[in-house]
């Protein structure tokens, strides 16, 4: 077993005395705050003063443990529309307390007498399933009220390790009303409010720490400098954490797709984090990457559900999607052979022990992914057809970034899994081994299992379109969806694509006919894309609903084109999945575009060293940049989302345009956003292009 002393000798290079980071984030109905020192982390949400379709709530959530407090008010009145609750700015600071008690205070002001609607101390897991779960609570998760005055009232939580505890106090002069425990009564006014635990911190990284050193002035860039804040405050020497408030804990396809992307700007040691903590979570019998860690509170409670309470806290593993898998390797590949950052660290960084894999080395457990990658990937190469492609796992309906069984139209063949990440990860693995960082052996195979994924993976997914069909399909969705024609046609006439690419394949092998973005996973992950997926790149990037483009973002999905017209009522603009826009396949379009166009001229990151056939047809590549140079107009054209998780649109007719939306404010039952998320800012690390004008 590694010693303390070793853990903390690994993490030496990471572990220097921070300034206290601070940031506000106005999102959605809420205003989020950020607040990090050597003490504690925190992010703490406050409802608007305009958020009249919202609950008045606070949420404290802390990365330590996962862990978070969450309390609603209604106003004494009964009308709560006009209830607010704002933070009193400059009152933020940490705590420590005794009996290692650590967290935050800082004071609020309540507009109205408001009286305790509920409240929820635990895992930040359960303050989800109360909102996304249909305000679902847990019975054995509740807090009691430890102290209750005309001065103060103390909830009190003791998680079910019995050697955790939160406090959640709030207090004023006088004043506070109750009747017992129950009607407790909150006057308008000013209330010093603390939230604390006694679970162990991560050791943050800081802005300075985890920029390299060549792209310094993002840090302090006032265009930048909030962003660099964001992804400072959800990176640790430990992981990075996937968002907040939703997701303050491990996800691996988070941190591996914001990592290909951001590399380029981050530290060695940053990276190496992010990289340890993927490796370091790898199922050691199989190879699996895991896809999120269940911790803390949280933990205790799975492992008590299962019949497993003598396991206490100890962490839960999910490994049920199929995507993460694949996303390693080329991640690796990047770093230790394209960029300067990983330039002769495979050797230390490979000999590493895992904490928490039974002191396997890094080397131990990539090697189990690599079999595992090998292994799925072997029937396909041998005999290429649809029952060969990677399905979703039997009984779990998710598997890929899209996480829902609607969002990939119920389908069970994902589109990027089985096109993009399979032969990009075996490209990958090709690369590594003729570097040797891999077994020499692996070459070969990966490189004939590659090409036969390249060659015959991705035509399984195309969907011809007679062109009579689709410009009535396109005509009929236009009306359906309360849209104007003129946003996409000229003259009157428009000029649909003549195929599509399925977003998923059913069980028997039928194609989900739904124009999708997840084309920036080929442009993103694969060196050798098609000719003709370069031309549909070209045509998805068209105004929606002809293609996906809308002067407020680039959709992740469109539906016009699907004969399946049931598909019209799934995805929606008001679908966590459907005619929305997420802000790192936007990063990853943009990237991948480049990246592709690049290669034409720089093919030494190509484990063929032979440039797409597509780089000569100089048309192709001028529709491709202004394709390029369309996304990346409309991207900087909405300052307000750049760095959003997800975001909806409203059709103005009056303006003939879209306008920005918040998904809540279409239906109370959407999804939440975070305010900030890793991969959201991503296009940190991006530039438009010079020959964009």
């Amino acid at each position: 077993m590694i010693t303390s002393s070793l853990i903390v000798i690994a993490l030496a290079s990471l572990a220097v005395a921070q300034d206290t980071l601070t940031e506000h984030v106005a999102f959605s109905s809420y205003d989020n705050y950020l607040y990090r020192d050597n003490t504690t982390a925190s992010q703490l949400l406050f409802t608007q003063s305009n958020a009249t379709s919202t609950r008045p709530r606070f949420i404290a959530a802390f990365p330590a443990g996962n862990s978070g407090a969450m309390v609603y008010f209604k106003a004494a009145s009964g009308n709560s529309s006009s209830l607010t609750i704002s933070l009193v700015d400059g009152s933020l600071k940490s705590v420590s307390n005794p009996y290692n008690q650590t967290g935050i205070s800082g004071q609020w002001q309540l507009s109205q007498n408001a009286e305790l609607d509920l409240a929820v101390l635990g895992s930040v897991r359960a303050l989800r399933d109360y909102v996304e779960g249909g305000g679902l609570l847990h019975s054995d998760m509740n807090y009691t009220v430890q102290q209750l005055d005309t001065n103060s009232v103390t909830l009190y939580r003791e998680f079910f390790d019995d050697s955790i505890a939160m406090n959640f106090t709030m207090s004023t002069g006088s004043a506070i009303q109750h009747n017992g425990t129950h009607n407790i009564s909150f006057p308008a006014g000013t209330y010093d409010f603390t939230v604390t635990l006694n679970e162990t911190s991560l050791q943050g990284i800081p802005p300075q720490t985890l920029i390299n050193q060549s792209n310094q002035t993002i840090i302090t860039n006032s265009s930048t400098a909030d962003s660099v804040k964001s992804v400072s405050f959800l990176s640790y020497s430990e992981k990075m954490l996937a968002g907040g408030w939703r997701f303050l804990t491990y996800f691996g396809r988070d941190t591996l797709i914001s990592l290909r992307i951001l590399m380029p700007i981050l530290s060695s040691d940053a990276v190496e984090a992010a990289l340890g903590a993927v490796i370091e979570r790898t199922n050691a019998t199989d190879g699996e990457l895991c896809h999120e860690e269940t911790i803390g509170d949280y933990a205790s409670w799975i492992n008590m559900q299962n019949n497993q309470s003598e396991l206490g806290s100890q962490p839960f593993y999910d490994y049920k999607m199929i995507d993460t898998n694949f996303e390693l390797l080329p991640a690796l590949a990047h770093y230790f052979l394209d960029l300067p950052s990983g330039s002769g660290r495979t050797t230390s960084f490979l000999a590493k022990k895992a904490v928490l894999a039974n002191n396997m080395t890094y080397q131990q457990l990539l090697q189990k992914n690599v079999e595992l990658v090998m292994t799925q990937s072997a029937a396909f190469a041998h005999e290429p057809s649809a029952k060969n492609l990677i399905h979703l796992k039997d009984g779990v309906p998710v598997g890929n970034w899209r996480d829902s069984n609607q969002g990939i139209g119920y389908g069970t063949i994902p589109f990027d899994v089985n096109t993009a990440l399979v032969p990009g990860c075996l490209r990958a693995i090709q690369r590594l081994a003729k570097a040797h960082i891999l077994h020499p052996s692996l070459s070969n195979d990966a490189s004939k299992y590659a090409a036969v994924w390249e060659s015959h993976a991705l035509p399984l997914f195309q969907v011809p379109l007679n062109s009579s069909y689709a410009q009535t399909a396109l005509s009929e969705y236009t009306t359906y969806a309360n849209l104007s024609s003129s946003i996409y046609s000229t003259n009157g006439s428009a000029t649909p694509p003549t195929e599509i690419y399925a977003l998923s394949l059913m069980d028997d092998d039928k194609p989900v006919e739904i124009m999708n973005s997840d084309l920036s996973f080929n442009l993103m992950y694969n060196d050798n894309v098609s000719t003709d997926l370069m031309e549909y790149t070209v045509n998805a990037l068209r105004p929606f609903p002809e293609g996906l483009l809308t002067n407020v973002g680039m959709l992740i999905a469109n539906p016009a084109y699907d004969s399946n017209r049931t598909n019209w009522e799934v995805f929606t603009r008001a679908a966590y999945h459907g005619t929305c826009v997420w802000g790192f396949q936007q990063s990853m379009v943009v990237a991948g575009l480049a990246r592709q166009l690049d290669l034409c001229n720089n093919t030494s990151s190509l484990a063929t060293k032979q440039a797409p056939s597509w780089c000569s047809n100089s048309t192709l590549i001028a529709n491709l940049k202004t394709a390029q140079c369309n996304l990346w107009d409309v991207i900087l054209g909405n300052p307000d989302v750049e760095f959003a998780e997800t975001w909806t649109w409203t059709f103005d007719n009056s303006t003939q345009s879209f306008v920005v939306t918040s998904p809540a404010e279409l239906t109370p039952d959407s999804t939440e956003a975070d305010a900030i998320q890793l991969w959201s800012f991503t296009l940190l690390a991006l530039d438009k292009p010079a020959y964009c004008t």
